[in-house]
Parts: structure tokens; sequence; C-alpha cells
């Protein structure tokens, strides 16, 4: 299973084109993993995940920041894991 994380503040713009541009690919994530520091309302992330069947949002309490939204993802995920920011674009 491939799981991608992506830990998203109020660049959803961003988001979506990331997340876009992961299912464009040859090698499509089984789930992809949303980490919500942003505290924008839900359906702005729906729309950002538009076109994807397999994710979750995770919405912590409080802002995370990128590198503990990272660890919070290895430490509840199996292996077969990508871990990117929002601003990545697949090839």
């Amino acid at each position: 299973m491939l799981n991608l994380c992506i830990p998203v503040l109020r660049r959803y713009d961003l988001l979506g084109q990331c997340i876009r541009s992961a299912l464009a690919g040859t090698m499509k994530p089984d789930k992809i993993w949303i980490i919500n520091n942003g505290k924008q309302h839900h359906s702005v992330v729906d729309h950002a995940l538009r076109g994807s069947e397999r994710h979750e949002v995770v919405e912590p309490a409080i802002n995370l920041g990128v590198a503990a939204s990272w660890n919070w993802f290895i430490a509840h995920t199996s292996e077969g894991r990508i871990i990117c920011n929002d601003d990545v674009l697949f090839a």
C-alpha cells in the first residue's frame, strides 16, 4: 500500500494541484493523508481532494507544523510512504 502525506496550512490552492498531479502519475497513492493545520473548513479540503476516493483528513487541535505532521504520519501508517509539502507537483 502506498500512502501519501501532505501537511497543509492555508495553501489549499497548492494542495489541489499537488493531489491532482499525484493522481495523474503512474504510481498512484492508495491513500492520501491530509494533515490540515490551517483550521479551514473541511469543505475546502474536500474540494482539493475532488477525484480522490481514498483519503483521510486529520485536523489536529493545534498547528503541528511540517515536521511534527510528518512524524504523526510515520507513527500512524505502515510502510510505503511518500512525504511531501503542499507545493510539490509530481511528474
